[in-house]
């Protein structure tokens, strides 16, 4: 990262976000846990651009300011328009605009009537812009929002799950995720849902 950044004129930040995001899933898949304190400090100081903690719960995401930041200063057009969507993903560090924290690993879904829409729109956007750039990644994002979709955990009541199903199913028709939606009005139409509205996790 660091000699990347000191590189003149613009850099691709693909490649650096995928080497972080490899060292990461390393560190939440065990490693942080068994660091000695030393050794823990200097991984935070090393992985720059990242939140990397194991307060509570194990953690190493991105940063959306720094690379945001960074993208614009250095980067090229598809950095900025990642990370632009990245940020409006992750406007308050490592949870997602669409889940309200409750607890230090869980939280309820967000169904406002344009959170999920809004955010699923920005990145299949992006996909559709720049077709096979931060593949992987993007295709993250469009998976969580997918599974927040169908989530049973809803922050607020009943209208405001209908407004967003119903805006999913009149931004994306015809596609798989549009389907999904109708689908699963129908089982609130049919009091079948399964979905806590008003909802703490269990």
């Amino acid at each position: 990262m660091a000699v990347a950044m000191k590189r003149p004129g613009p850099i691709a930040l693909e490649p650096v976000l995928e080497k972080g995001l490899a060292a990461a899933r390393d560190l939440e898949h065990g490693q942080l846990e068994r660091l000695d304190e030393p050794a823990y400090r200097k991984v935070q100081s090393t992985m720059v651009g990242f939140f990397v903690s194991r307060e509570e719960v194990v953690v190493a995401a991105p940063d959306a300011d720094f690379y945001l930041k960074l993208a614009r200063a250095k980067g090229t057009a598809v950095d900025r328009a990642f990370f632009e969507a990245y940020k409006e993903t992750y406007p308050d560090g490592v949870w997602p605009a669409y889940i309200r924290a409750q607890t230090d690993y869980s939280g309820c879904r967000v169904f406002d009537g344009k959170t999920l829409t809004g955010l699923y729109g920005a990145w299949t956007a992006f996909q559709k812009s720049y077709p096979g750039q931060y593949g992987e990644a993007a295709q993250k994002e469009l998976a969580g929002i997918e599974e927040a979709l169908e989530s049973t955990c809803a922050c607020g009541g009943e209208d405001g799950v209908r407004k967003e199903l119903e805006a999913f199913v009149k931004a994306f028709p015809g596609s798989p995720v549009a389907a999904k939606a109708a689908a699963r009005l129908q089982t609130i139409e049919n009091h079948t849902s399964g979905i806590r509205f008003h909802c703490t996790p269990r």
